[in-house]
């Protein structure tokens, strides 16, 4: 049983990754695009003023990627690419899935603040989330596969990480 799953996640991985080199030429947006059609997600906007927590409400605490989006006068630019969910060497997940990270702390202050701040001192728009669940029902890809997959890409295309990324 183990083995048969193995096969499958190791199969899927292939297709996922074969899918992402195959559109070198494209752009993020459309490598992400490439995994939404593969898995769980959705999309919410934080703007000045909002509650994270509010605009976050939808999105499930399971294990997953989110990239974020800074957007100003109709443009948009990847600034972040994350992961949520750290698996334990016993093959329990710790606790803190997507909802959970995006409402927890970034650089000792809670994100609320912290992507406030961003909006503020950037003069954005808004920020816009986009959100994955890699692991669950259906897909059994690690959450740290799924973004070093869209940081690759990301990088492929850039020839650097998105600016709020620290160094790997």
């Amino acid at each position: 049983m183990v083995t048969s799953s193995l096969v499958l996640n190791r199969a899927t991985t292939r297709e996922l990754l074969s899918t992402l080199q195959s559109r070198t030429a494209e752009g993020f947006d459309e490598a992400m695009e490439a995994y939404c059609r593969d898995f769980h997600g959705g999309t919410f906007d934080l703007r000045r003023g909002d509650l994270l927590r509010v605009a976050s409400k939808g999105v499930p605490d399971a294990p997953g990627v989110y990239a974020v989006y800074a957007v100003k006068d109709d443009q948009r630019e990847v600034v972040y690419i994350g992961k949520a969910g750290t698996l334990r060497p016993d093959g329990e997940w710790k606790k803190q899935g997507l909802h959970g990270r995006l409402n927890a702390i970034q650089d000792d202050v809670p994100r609320q603040e912290f992507f406030q701040d961003k909006i503020s001192k950037e003069e954005l728009d808004a920020l816009s989330f986009r959100w994955l669940v890699t692991y669950g029902k259906g897909s059994q890809i690690l959450p740290a596969k799924a973004e070093a997959d869209l940081l690759q890409k990301y990088f492929e295309l850039h020839r650097k990480l998105p600016r709020w990324n620290r160094a790997l």
